[in-house]
């Protein structure tokens, strides 16, 4: 872990976290929410740092169509989702904010959707689905 100022001229605090993104977090099982196709979730991220995260069982060739739509007035909050395959690395365009995308899996395995704000600024409500296509 590497922390800097974007400069490279300031200092200061900061605060850091970790969140697993794969299926299982040194031996453990992932803390993922589980859902399915089929499914929509609603949640609410709870502090400007926070992200949610879910996790679902798929087969390669699966076409697959996550979503997501904000549920509140927060102007500061901007509901995006990332899609990571079970090995951990990031697939697809990568964040997706109030937006629809389509993939096709590559491989079988559990893959986990992570829901956060834009740039990390705002809190707010959230509408996730997950659609086999």
């Amino acid at each position: 872990v590497r922390v800097r100022d974007d400069l490279h001229d300031g200092n200061g605090s900061y605060s850091l976290g970790l969140e697993p993104i794969t299926s299982n977090f040194n031996g453990v099982d992932s803390c993922a929410t589980p859902i399915s196709y089929g499914d929509t979730v609603t949640g609410t991220t709870s502090s400007i740092h926070a992200s949610d995260s879910y996790a679902f069982i798929g087969t390669q060739g699966d076409s697959v169509e996550i979503g997501i739509t904000e549920t509140g007035s927060n102007p500061l909050f901007t509901a995006c989702w990332t899609l990571y395959r079970a090995n951990g690395l990031r697939y697809g365009d990568g964040l997706n904010c109030n937006d629809t995308g389509g993939f096709v899996l590559p491989e079988d395995g559990r893959y986990t959707i992570r829901v956060r704000d834009d740039d990390f600024s705002g809190t707010g409500g959230y509408q996730l689905s997950l659609t086999d296509i």
